[in-house]
């Protein structure tokens, strides 16, 4: 599969869920959604309402960096939205 559209379209039948964060120039993961080179709009499209949703961040984020990556996948994610 050439794609990771291609690879969620592929697996969505057997997706419950997603452990999401995002990555930086320089390749460093867990880092708040929204801040580095995730194509946030392409996940977005695969995740469903009932899907489990996870967030995995870096420990060394701030608590307001949590809460802003948190509202950048609702306002992206009709799904997620509280």
């Amino acid at each position: 599969i050439s794609s990771h559209a291609a690879q969620l379209e592929a697996l969505r039948p057997y997706l419950t869920g997603f452990h999401l964060h995002d990555v930086n120039d320089e390749g460093e993961d867990h880092q708040v959604p929204g801040t580095g080179t995730i194509d946030w709009s392409m996940v977005a499209s695969h995740i469903r309402s009932g899907d489990t949703v996870v967030l995995e961040l870096s420990p060394r984020l701030r608590s307001r960096q949590v809460v802003e990556g948190a509202e950048f996948l609702e306002n992206l994610v009709p799904a997620l939205r509280r």
